[in-house]
């Protein structure tokens, strides 16, 4: 069984909140949204308004998870949160308590900095993912964003303590998307498989942990 993610932030109303699109997406990319609407069905709605939150989320540390715990259509992601939001073992507090600053300053500069590219070329979150993703694509503004993933992921591994593992960040082919649309700017197989089996026995310690009553 998979330990589940309970823990609510303490603020009684957040101005904004992290909001992902569920349904058959190439990419598991996150943004925040403002807390004054009726969201719909459609959206996978995070109640924490977190730099840091958002950073472990749009790692690819928690990619990886997503697309090996989510649903498919088509070999596209179905981001279902009670597979993979509620059993990702979280290495940050989701409770509102920063943990780690640098990873909290990342986050904040991938959401700047992403959003004035957005702004800049007047693209959408899927075109802008398929320009990050294409090596083509050399201009400094997508390398600086390149560059920016990369030291998050960095700074989420550490923050597991997964010192040892190598994560071979650069362009990839992976096995999860169709052949003419697999190159990603992610982790390498090997890290992949190291990152799930690393995540997945964390998660089976933090539930042994736990007392589940008449479970």
């Amino acid at each position: 069984k998979h330990l589940r993610n309970t823990a609510t932030p303490n603020s009684p109303f957040l101005e904004r909140v992290i909001v992902l699109l569920r349904g058959a997406n190439k990419y598991c990319c996150f943004t925040f949204a403002d807390n004054k609407y009726l969201f719909a069905d459609s959206l996978c709605v995070i109640a924490s308004s977190s730099y840091e939150v958002f950073a472990f989320l749009s790692s690819d540390i928690h990619a990886i998870w997503a697309f090996e715990y989510g649903s498919r259509r088509e070999e596209r992601l179905s981001y279902t949160p009670t597979t993979v939001f509620e059993t990702f073992p979280f290495a940050c507090d989701l409770t509102g308590n920063q943990v780690s600053e640098r990873i909290s300053a990342l986050g904040r500069e991938l959401f700047e900095t992403r959003s004035e590219y957005l702004l800049t070329h007047d693209l959408g979150m899927t075109k802008f993912y398929n320009e990050f993703h294409d090596p083509r694509r050399a201009a400094p503004d997508i390398c600086r964003l390149r560059d920016i993933q990369c030291e998050m992921n960095l700074a989420v591994k550490d923050a597991y303590g997964f010192d040892d593992l190598d994560l071979e960040i650069g362009f990839h082919k992976v096995a999860y998307l169709p052949e003419s649309k697999n190159v990603l700017f992610t982790v390498g197989e090997a890290a992949r498989e190291k990152l799930l089996f690393k995540l997945s026995t964390l998660n089976k310690v933090r539930y042994a942990g736990k007392d589940h009553g008449n479970e």
